[in-house]
């Protein structure tokens, strides 16, 4: 029979003989590092934190620990689970034992951390040259337990190479030692959130993080109003400019006419629309991915809200296209062909109408010197055309002006 078999039938007397109590603490462990992860699991006194949630003894067949006749011995652990979702498993001395012979397949390696007790870190060693690492012993085979354990530590004795009766006592010395205290959970393994699969137990809904809590909802944004065009304002008129009292051609001896002028133009057109502004303000804490950004590193920004405000564009907008026109009243035509007639029968009507063009986007037009030759109101007309804009199309416009009077000298004869 060989050492190896032998030595798992020791175990086997060591499970049977010793009753293993569950989440027992080892004497004046060494008090954790209060900025690592093993302060939320394990007090300045080496006591388990109250915060942790407790899910009990497990045990689980596992193909590297050691059968005996064909029976599998199970690993052995205690399991809690942090607030956070870490996952901590402590598992007893025999189990430690073959978890370092086996750190692979155990998932020992997989651990983001190990916190020991001195006792653990004895069981460590052993369960390492029981892994087949190359120690060797400088040692009769009769070296005392407490002195092999020892020598372990210090990598000068590899437990196959002593006796089957010191390999017992060397085990025994450890279970014995245990159960003096009540406790055969040596050390601790510590996997994170997002290493729940390579713990024992896998991941279950305790060890999951917790869900960061919801966002406040946003309230929907606010309806604004429409937007609007404001076309801009049509200005156009036309005027006789001189002379102030101007005759017709056949009493003008100085041929001096008519001056007139016209103009039209456009204000510019005003489109107004609306934007939906987020309200934003500060609230204690950090936002869901643990950032600051106001509140001089105490709060994060959310929005509240939205408002409407008011935006506007201007567009220019031109005259395309205009005429200006100066025409013989109606009254005045009827006058001149059935009044002024009966006196003069040789009055008609000479040219009643004269168009005048021009250009620019702001349009102008003039006429100087028009050598009118029939008497009477005269009327002033402007009409056009604007360019539109981008958001407006083009327009039509027309309107009168100031109406003038070209005078007719008349002669009466006295008798």
């Amino acid at each position: 029979m060989s050492r190896k078999i032998v030595f798992s039938l020791i175990l086997v007397a060591l499970l049977v003989v010793v009753t293993i109590p569950a989440g027992a603490q080892s004497p004046n462990p060494p008090a954790p590092d209060p900025n690592s992860a093993w302060a939320g699991v394990f007090n300045p006194d080496g006591t388990l934190n109250s915060s942790l949630k407790d899910g009990g003894q497990m045990t689980q067949q596992a193909s590297w620990m050691p059968s005996v006749l064909g029976v599998s011995i199970p690993a052995t652990y205690h399991v809690y689970y942090t607030s956070s979702g870490n996952t901590v498993v402590i598992p007893n001395a025999i189990t430690e034992f073959f978890m370092n012979a086996n750190p692979q397949e155990s998932g020992l390696s997989e651990a983001a951390s190990e916190y020991e007790s001195s006792g653990g870190f004895i069981t460590d060693i052993l369960g390492q040259a029981a892994g087949g690492q190359p120690l060797q012993t400088s040692l009769g085979q009769n070296v005392s337990p407490d002195q092999f354990a020892q020598d372990m530590i210090s990598g000068q004795a590899n437990i196959w190479s002593l006796s089957l009766s010191t390999a017992f006592n060397t085990l025994n010395l450890l279970a014995s030692t245990t159960l003096h205290d009540q406790d055969l959970y040596l050390a601790a393994l510590l996997y994170t959130s997002d290493e729940c699969a390579e713990a024992p137990r896998g991941c279950t809904a305790q060890n999951l993080p917790p869900s960061p809590p919801p966002a406040p909802a946003i309230p929907p944004p606010s309806k604004c109003p429409a937007a609007s065009v404001h076309p801009g304002a049509i200005s156009y008129g036309g005027s006789k400019t001189y002379p102030p009292y101007p005759l017709v051609v056949g009493q003008d001896p100085s041929k001096t006419g008519v001056d007139v002028s016209f103009h039209a133009s456009v204000a510019p057109t005003i489109y107004i629309y609306y934007i939906q502004v987020p309200i934003r303000s500060c609230e204690t804490g950090p936002d869901g991915a643990g950032n600051y950004d106001c509140g001089g590193g105490s709060g994060h920004m959310v929005t509240t809200g939205y408002r409407c405000v008011q935006q506007s564009r201007s567009y220019n907008e031109c005259i395309a296209s205009a005429s200006g026109s100066i025409s013989l009243s109606s009254a005045s035509r009827d006058w001149i062909l059935n009044t002024l007639s009966v006196q003069y029968p040789e009055a008609y009507i000479h040219k009643p109408y004269f168009g005048f063009g021009g250009s620019g986007c702001a349009w102008s037009a003039s006429g100087q010197g028009v050598q009118i030759d029939d008497p009477g109101a005269w009327l002033i007309a402007i009409a056009g055309r604007t360019s539109g804009t981008p958001v407006s199309g083009p327009r039509g416009f027309s309107g009168g002006g100031s109406p003038f009077d070209v005078w007719l000298k008349e002669v009466e004869i006295i008798h």
